[in-house]
């Protein structure tokens, strides 16, 4: 599952109270996919406030997209075990697994990364930033504005946290993490070439360069054979 929202395209979004599927626009998100000519696209299901992801994005995903960066397309998707809900009047509201403060830092990450789009650098330092041990409160909105270098997506950034598009692009990556199969029963979760395997899961949780090396060993790059990634 490659994922991404080009500007102005339609998707459907699939609202559970209703159990029916409504169309609408998202501008300009896109979770991630830089897209390269040789790589591997992966995507990182997880929660702000849940310390397994905070390791696995300080000990795994960043080490090793920094050696293989080249070659890797990472979507970060962060929601985790939340449940989304929108009345009749059109508010949302969300029941995470850690409480509201991680709703909010879902909320704020999912933000920055819609505006952050395909740079693919400016969002792994964005999020590696923001999943730290004593993330987050107050929450770290100074991993974007240490990102970012213009007043207006600082700007763009506050008003997507502080209103309905925000709510609108959470609620999305609760359907983006509910539409693997075979579902997703605990986080962090990576797919692989938009596929979700156990043994997959297993060795990279702990061992992600490993993973990532043999679906790369037909490249033979210098990195996975330093370390004798190759399984």
């Amino acid at each position: 599952m490659h994922i991404s929202l080009p500007k102005g395209m339609m998707f459907w979004h699939i609202m559970r109270n209703e159990k029916k599927k409504i169309p609408f626009l998202i501008d300009g998100i896109s979770i991630a996919t830089f897209n390269k000519k040789v790589g591997l696209n992966i995507s990182v299901f997880y929660e702000t406030l849940c310390r397994p992801s905070v390791r696995l994005i300080q000990r795994q995903l960043k080490p090793v997209w920094w050696e293989l960066k080249d070659y890797l397309n990472i979507s970060f998707v962060p929601y985790g075990k939340a449940v989304y809900n929108k009345n009749d009047d059109g508010i949302w509201s969300f029941d995470c697994h850690h409480g509201p403060q991680e709703c909010l830092g879902n909320k704020i990450q999912a933000c920055g990364l819609s505006i952050l789009k395909n740079d693919s650098t400016k969002s792994m330092e964005y999020i590696s930033c923001f999943m730290t041990y004593n993330n987050f409160y107050p929450y770290k909105t100074t991993c974007f504005e240490d990102i970012v270098d213009n007043l207006e997506s600082k700007t763009k950034h506050e008003e997507c946290v502080n209103s309905t598009k925000g709510d609108e692009i959470l609620a999305y990556y609760g359907d983006l993490t509910y539409s693997v199969q075979p579902s997703i029963t605990s986080v962090p979760a990576l797919t692989f070439n938009g596929v979700f395997n156990y043994d997959w899961q297993h060795r990279a949780i702990n061992d992600f360069k490993s993973v990532v090396c043999d679906f790369l060993q037909s490249l033979k790059l210098t990195a996975c054979f330093k370390t004798n990634a190759f399984i």
